[in-house]
């Protein structure tokens, strides 16, 4: 009998393995066609470079080793260059990591994976309520996947999504990355916040 992979597609907008949620100044969970985004805002002034970058994601890893959890240290640093280069074709901002945000989102990916929540976005508002406490912010976005081997696929899958490539595209300065694998599945999470006085 031959065997097929698949990439799995059911998620909150209707797609299969790929799932998009927003919300901007308030906590209840919003698919991206409900909401409306103002125009992106400019931010001037000096990003930090891809070595300092790695080193902010490269110290979620840490925290996952310290709590024996695979890390994706290379992956989730080609998902970051993927997302700024996309934006930066669009003339948008880069995006800044934040070791929250990482956190956050490695955790919702770990979550996902062992079966702790189902693939999508359950306890977004906890999530979006603690980060807003940490580090405040005007608006939090997160888009979920689930089966994709490698950062170029499942980028190609969420900038084929319009709510996705809404959240990729978004009034947005700061972003966490997470990667997990239950059962030979990659389960991705990228948490987006807009904070400009966030450092």
């Amino acid at each position: 009998m031959k065997m097929l992979k698949r990439t799995f597609l059911v998620g909150v907008i209707g797609l299969i393995g790929l799932s998009a949620c927003q919300n901007e100044d308030e906590l209840a969970p919003q698919t991206t066609s409900e909401l409306g985004l103002g125009t992106p805002i400019s931010i001037e002034g000096n990003y930090a470079s891809v070595e300092a970058q790695t080193k902010v994601l490269n110290s979620a890893d840490k925290n996952a080793q310290n709590q024996n959890t695979p890390t994706y240290a290379k992956l989730r640093k080609r998902i970051l260059e993927l997302t700024n280069a996309h934006r930066r074709k669009q003339g948008l901002p880069i995006l800044k990591v934040h070791n929250v945000l990482n956190e956050e989102s490695r955790l919702h990916s770990d979550n996902m994976a062992n079966g702790t929540v189902p693939f999508g976005h359950d306890g977004f508002n906890e999530r979006g309520s603690r980060i807003f406490a940490q580090l405040g912010g005007r608006g939090i976005a997160e888009n979920v996947a689930l089966g994709y081997r490698n950062a170029k696929s499942v980028m190609d899958g969420w900038l084929s999504s319009s709510g996705h490539r809404r959240n990729i595209e978004g009034d947005y300065t700061h972003i966490g990355i997470g990667v997990s694998n239950g059962n030979g599945s990659l389960y991705y999470t990228q948490i987006f916040l807009n904070s400009p006085n966030l450092k």
